[in-house]
């Protein structure tokens, strides 16, 4: 099951806590290489831009998105607070 933190962010976690993974969804791609550097210094490493023009590909409902590939924490905890800092940010418009 996947999780919303917000329009831009989504997780999924198992049970156990054994399984993570996050996305991060951007309207542009203007707007996702705008944001890269502060958010990967908030989660960790991040995949390439992924096109997810195609519904069934999209995990939070937006056009563009990077996956968190290594997070930046160990624990489940401290990963799920870095995403809600991302999710608190204003992805919607240039950072300034």
């Amino acid at each position: 099951m996947i999780s919303q933190h917000s329009f831009n962010v989504a997780y999924q976690v198992s049970e156990d806590g054994s399984y993570f993974k996050a996305w991060l969804g951007f309207r542009t791609k203007a707007l996702a290489k705008a944001w890269l550097i502060v958010i990967k210094k908030l989660v960790g490493r991040l995949s390439y831009l992924i096109d997810c023009q195609i519904p069934e590909l999209q995990h939070t409902g937006s056009k563009y998105e990077y996956v968190v590939e290594t997070p930046r924490h160990k624990t489940l905890k401290k990963r799920l607070e870095a995403l809600r800092e991302v999710a608190e940010l204003d992805l919607e418009k240039m950072p300034k």
